[in-house]
């Protein structure tokens, strides 16, 4: 009977997204903060195949000014959402992390710096369009979001 509860309690904890892991440090969670919002950038940036300099240049600025980033820090930041967006199955874990610490405005901050990204090259494509739809399915939210008041 000791085996059956021991496991159970393991099984509770991985459900309750706790698998024993100790609490993540704020400086922690605001690093997890800036890969995560840098790898929405970096996808969309990439949507088309081309992350031309245009584009770096916009992401760059976007993290400098988000996150209070040198430029030096920005570019290794670039350079571990590149490595951790490689190594990613998908994005959910990404947009999982914002949508646990972010609250709606935040989020739609992440997107209106999205769409800075996707017009930096004064280019709209259909990928661009159908991934900006593809965010907003991912933070929750319908096709539309209504500013009206409630």
């Amino acid at each position: 009977m000791l085996y059956n509860t021991a496991m159970l309690k393991i099984i509770t904890k991985f459900l309750d997204g706790n698998s024993g892991k100790a609490e993540l440090s704020e400086e922690a969670i605001q690093k997890r903060i800036q890969i995560a919002s840098c790898v929405i950038l970096l996808e969309t940036a990439l949507i088309d195949d081309e992350f031309s300099g245009i584009e770096k240049t916009v992401v760059e600025a976007i993290l400098r000014s988000e996150f209070d980033l040198s430029e030096t820090d920005a570019a290794e930041l670039i350079d571990l959402a590149a490595r951790k967006r490689d190594e990613s199955v998908d994005l959910w874990e990404f947009t999982d992390i914002l949508n646990k610490n972010y609250s709606d405005e935040q989020r739609i901050q992440v997107l209106e710096s999205a769409w800075r990204v996707i017009y930096a090259d004064d280019r709209l494509n259909r990928h661009e369009i159908t991934l900006s739809i593809s965010w907003r399915s991912c933070f929750g939210w319908s096709m539309w979001i209504s500013s009206r008041p409630n």
